[in-house]
């Protein structure tokens, strides 16, 4: 596959990591409060976080436009943990885990109106054949 193709196997490192992370969630959702889920698993956070900051030492002052909108992006992406959890409380994991999942429903959205990146048929195709997937999913 080659260099420009290298993001796939991150990619799909991330699909199978995320889908046993959907299972174990569900499952200690019948066990935890979604307190003890957040702040038990925020441990590995601090702890990856302590080994990527001692390897690499980023800079993250460097910018602060940069620094702030990573930070927002990290409270985007822990609310949505936590509202994650809290719909594991309640829902199936197969449901809550499909979903969920159509966060890149919004991404594409998003990016083509602060990023100018284009949205043509075949994308606005691939949101709404997710929509009805989800919708058949649910049923």
């Amino acid at each position: 596959m080659g260099n420009t193709h290298s993001w796939i196997y991150f990619a799909l490192g991330t699909m199978m990591l995320w889908g046993i992370w959907g299972v174990l969630l569900k499952f200690v959702s019948t066990k935890y409060s979604w307190t003890q889920i957040y702040v038990s698993s925020n441990i590995a956070l601090i702890i990856m976080v302590t080994i990527v900051a001692i390897i690499y030492k980023p800079n993250v002052f460097a910018s602060k436009t940069v620094f702030l909108l990573a930070l927002f992006a990290g409270f985007a992406g822990t609310t949505g943990y936590i509202l994650m959890v809290k719909a594991f409380e309640k829902g199936p994991a197969s449901l809550v885990v499909a979903l969920t999942a159509l966060y890149p429903a919004v991404t594409t959205i998003l990016s083509y109106i602060f990023l100018g990146e284009k949205l043509g048929l075949q994308k606005i195709t691939g949101v709404i054949l997710a929509v009805i997937a989800i919708l058949l999913l649910s049923r």
